[in-house]
C-alpha cells in the first residue's frame, strides 16, 4: 500500500515535470498526496485491506457483545450494544483524528446515539472565543452574564420544561434549569440590536439541553458545565441560516407593537404544547 502511494506520488511529479517532492509548495504536497490518495482507494490492495480490517472489527465487536450479553446484569439488548460499541470506536478515532469528522456521514444510517451525539456536537460546535468570553466575564463580575429580566426568563424556562412533554424528565432536574436559564439569560445579554429572546430561542435549548446535561448525577452546577453549554449552544444559534436568525427581528417588531417585548415573548405562559411538541421534535433532530 505504502509502496503504491509512493508510485502514485511520483507519477505525478513526473507528469507535472516537477523533479522533487520538497520543491513543491504546502498546497501543492496536499494537492498530490490528495490524488495520490484517490488513486490508491481505487485499486485492489485497498479493497482487499478495508476487507480484512472489517472482517477483524467484525469478530472483535461481535465477541465482544456475546460476553455482555450473557453477562446477568446487562439489560442492554444486542443491537444496543453493538450501537454502543461502534460509537464509542467511532468518538475514540476522532479523538485521535479530529479531520475524519467529515466521513462520519459514512458510518451511521440512524440518529445519533446520545454519547457520540455529545462528542460530534462538541467537536462541530467548538468555539473557544465564546467560552472563554464567558469565563472571563462571570471572573470578573457574575452580574455582566446575568439580564436584567432573568426571573421573567426562569419563568420562562420552568414553563417549557414543564410544558413540552418531550423533554418532561428535564423538570425534575433543578441543575439542569440553573444551566438553561443562566445560558437564556446570558444570551439575552448578548444579543445586539434587539432587546429580547423569542420561543425558538427556548426550544433549540432543550436538545442541547437533554444530550450536554442530562446524564449528570450531580446537584450543582459549577461554572465550567455551564461553560461548555453555552460554547455549543451559542456556536449552533449563530451557525443557523440567515432566514432563521432574520425571522427574530420579526417576532421582535411584532411584540414592539403589541407591547413590552419582554413581557409578550418572556413572561406569557406556554398556550399550545401540542404545536410546541411539534417545534421540539424538529429541533431534537440536532
Amino acid at each position: 500500500m505504502t509502496s503504491e502511494l509512493f508510485d502514485a506520488v511520483q507519477q505525478q511529479l513526473t507528469e507535472s515535470h516537477v523533479s522533487y517532492f520538497s520543491d513543491l509548495t504546502d498546497s501543492e504536497k496536499i494537492m498530490f498526496l490528495d490524488r495520490a490518495a484517490k488513486l490508491v482507494r481505487d485499486g485492489s490492495s485497498y479493497q482487499r485491506l478495508v476487507g480484512v480490517v472489517s472482517e477483524v472489527l467484525d469478530r472483535n465487536l461481535n465477541e465482544d457483545v456475546t460476553q455482555t450479553l450473557i453477562d446477568p446484569s446487562n439489560t442492554h439488548t444486542k443491537a444496543e450494544l453493538f450501537l454502543q460499541g461502534a460509537s464509542k470506536a467511532a468518538i475514540n478515532l476522532l479523538r485521535r483524528w479530529p479531520d475524519l469528522r467529515s466521513k462520519l456521514f459514512a458510518c451511521l444510517n440512524r440518529p445519533l446515539p446520545t454519547e457520540l451525539r455529545k462528542a460530534v456536537w462538541k467537536m462541530f460546535l467548538a468555539n473557544l472565543i465564546v467560552r472563554k468570553d464567558y469565563l472571563e466575564k462571570v471572573s470578573r463580575s457574575k452580574r455582566d452574564t446575568i439580564s436584567p429580566h432573568d426571573a421573567a426568563i426562569t419563568q420562562k424556562c420552568e414553563a417549557f420544561l414543564s410544558s413540552e412533554t418531550s423533554f418532561h424528565e428535564l423538570a425534575t432536574h433543578p441543575a439542569l434549569l440553573s444551566i438553561m436559564k443562566t445560558s437564556l439569560s446570558y444570551r439575552h445579554v448578548n444579543i445586539k440590536g434587539t432587546s429580547t429572546i423569542v420561543d425558538t430561542d427556548y426550544l433549540l435549548a432543550l436538545p442541547f439541553l437533554k444530550v450536554m446535561a442530562a446524564d449528570r448525577a450531580a446537584k450543582e452546577v459549577d461554572t465550567e458545565e455551564i461553560a461548555d453549554f453555552i460554547e455549543v449552544y451559542f456556536t449552533f444559534m449563530e451557525s443557523r441560516p440567515p432566514l432563521m436568525r432574520d425571522s427574530r427581528s420579526k417576532v421582535n417588531s411584532m411584540s414592539e407593537k403589541s407591547g413590552s417585548p419582554l413581557q409578550s415573548c418572556v413572561l406569557c405562559p406556554v398556550k399550545d404544547p401540542g404545536n410546541l411538541s411539534v417545534l421540539s421534535r424538529e429541533s431534537s433532530t440536532l
